[in-house]
């Protein structure tokens, strides 16, 4: 047993290497995005929204070299595509940093998934709990929160200008993304891919 060894093998498999270098970032992500959602403290949520575009961009070029390393790599980049048209909105107008910095708490759902697929952990109580945080995440709080977006976006005055159009895109996108998600759920929770030659 090496220093290494976590049970499975990182040197061939493009998934579990995707997942095991996520498990660094995205829990810090998450737990930053819940202190800069209940605080509002700007610093806070300026970091978590520049943290996002940061990973975004990196991961998209990860994905983009190695598809199979997700279990959709075109949905996938979508995703990164439209989330960092969305975190741009944070850093454009200052009145919608908190509620932008607040989609870092998607991570925490995708933190779950990620330690589940990397692990195979499928205990019943990890379930439950796995099981929650999607409904919560992915049928309330994303729902909640493109509809918070939606308000933000109209009070700002931006609704269908073109200023306001990479936020919109986004809540529109991402939108569309979760309900993909949902409906490929089973293959997003269970991917394995395939080991790399």
């Amino acid at each position: 047993m090496g220093i290494m060894d976590f049970g499975f093998d990182l040197r061939t498999d493009l998934v579990k290497q995707h997942d095991f270098m996520n498990m660094f970032i995205l829990p810090l992500i998450g737990l930053m995005s819940v202190f800069s959602t209940l605080t509002g403290n700007p610093t806070a949520c300026l970091v978590v929204i520049r943290t996002l575009i940061t990973y975004m961009a990196c991961d998209a070029i990860y994905i983009a070299l190695r598809p199979g390393s997700v279990p959709s790599a075109k949905l996938v980049l979508f995703h990164h595509f439209v989330s960092v048209c969305g975190l741009s909105h944070g850093l454009r107008f200052a009145p919608a940093i908190r509620e932008v910095a607040a989609y870092g708490l998607i991570e925490i759902h995708t933190s779950f998934m990620t330690y589940r697929r990397l692990t195979g952990l499928r205990s019943p109580s990890f379930e439950a709990v796995f099981h929650i945080v999607t409904v919560l995440v992915r049928l309330v709080f994303i729902p909640g929160l493109a509809l918070v977006s939606i308000r933000n976006l109209y009070g700002l005055g931006v609704l269908f200008k073109p200023s306001g159009m990479p936020g919109l895109s986004a809540v529109l996108g991402l939108s569309i993304f979760n309900i993909q998600f949902l409906l490929k759920r089973k293959a997003m929770f269970n991917y394995s891919g395939k080991k790399q030659q």
